[in-house]
């Protein structure tokens, strides 16, 4: 953790790819020899960031989430749940690299790279909310706001069908939630016991972090089939027609 650095660009102007996908934030450098050697640079976009959340993610939670349940999470919550899953994703990046896991995973290795960095993030909050770092609803809005970006790399993907990597993570994560019983989906999501979505939330990182550290092609494989469906998205179409 004393190699990563972190920086906030609060630019008007964007170019090359950022200015095609534009990416909330970054981390770089990729490569494990040279993040050993010299560390890494995590860089959050703030305009992108805020036209991601105004246009995307603030949206995106009120179609998908059910009605009740979104009355306990205000815009300036929500925001920095948002914010928070940006620069946790970029932070479990550099702990979750492993020499060999791209050649041992091959064409999936990129699906379990994202999401595991997403999926991790949220789980190491566990413990700032056992240090009254974080409240519970904090917490909650972490959550929240992971599903909505989920939603937002969806779409994302049916424009730009190369970045279907993104999609198929968090599809893994909301189908093994729902297969759990940690969210419920009737009328929209929303999660009938906290506590056993956090519990869902750990034994899914621990999955995920197992198969990046040892686990075969065929084990990347399998779990791809059983639970990268993407017809978890394509139920809340309706929903999102207007942003889509």
């Amino acid at each position: 953790m004393d190699k990563i650095q972190i920086r906030v660009d609060d630019v008007l102007i964007f170019s090359g790819l950022i200015a095609h996908f534009m990416f909330t934030s970054s981390n770089l450098p990729n490569d494990v020899g040279l993040m050993e050697k010299h560390g890494s640079e995590i860089t959050i976009f703030k305009p992108s960031f805020d036209i991601k959340f105004n246009a995307e993610h603030h949206p995106i939670f009120h179609a998908i989430f059910e009605g009740k349940f979104q009355q306990g999470y205000p815009i300036d919550v929500l925001k920095m749940g948002s914010l928070r899953n940006s620069y946790l994703h970029e932070i479990s990046h550099t702990l979750l690299r492993y020499r060999d896991s791209e050649r041992r995973l091959k064409e999936y290795f990129p699906v379990f790279d994202e999401i595991s960095a997403s999926i991790y993030g949220v789980k190491a909050c566990g413990s700032l909310l056992l240090k009254d770092v974080i409240s519970q609803k904090e917490l909650e809005a972490i959550m929240v706001m992971f599903v909505a970006r989920a939603f937002s790399w969806w779409t994302s993907y049916l424009k730009e069908p190369s970045i279907i990597h993104y999609a198929q993570g968090f599809a893994i994560a909301l189908n093994y939630f729902l297969e759990s019983g940690a969210i419920r989906e009737a009328g929209g999501f929303s999660w009938p016991n906290f506590t056993k979505l956090f519990v869902s939330i750990n034994e899914l990182a621990d999955t995920l972090e197992r198969i990046l550290a040892v686990g075969t092609y065929e084990d990347a494989q399998h779990f791809v089939e059983k639970y990268a469906s993407l017809e978890i998205f394509e139920r809340f179409r309706p929903n999102l027609k207007k942003l889509i």
